[in-house]
């Protein structure tokens, strides 16, 4: 168990100290903060009481983002299977769609 523990925090030590170099690297704290100034900035807005507040309105706007998703992905899909204008009709667009890899969509 403390074996594991350990190999742990010597994985996020790695990572943090990766995370340091590459910000010096960088050294533009805009782009990319070091960890000290991260954790430093986390700390402040809990202490302010900031970070809920930007945490629940983040999560809303997830929420409602997701519930639009839905609500227009089962009506999109109600009507194209419904209605073979509407497939035809949306049939280039999905193709494209389909086609592109995943990642590009996350960048």
């Amino acid at each position: 168990m403390i074996k594991k523990v350990l190999k742990y925090l010597a994985i996020t030590l790695v990572w943090l100290c990766l995370w340091q170099v590459a910000a010096m690297i960088v050294s533009t704290p805009l782009l990319l903060p070091t960890p000290i100034a991260v954790t430093a900035r986390i700390l402040e807005l809990c202490a302010t009481g900031t970070l809920y507040m930007t945490l629940l309105s983040s999560f809303a706007r997830i929420i409602l983002g997701l519930i639009i998703g839905v609500a227009l992905g089962v009506v999109g899909g109600t009507v194209t299977a419904r209605y073979k204008l509407a497939k035809e009709f949306f049939a280039p667009v999905l193709a494209v769609i389909k086609s592109t890899p995943i990642a590009s969509f996350i960048i």
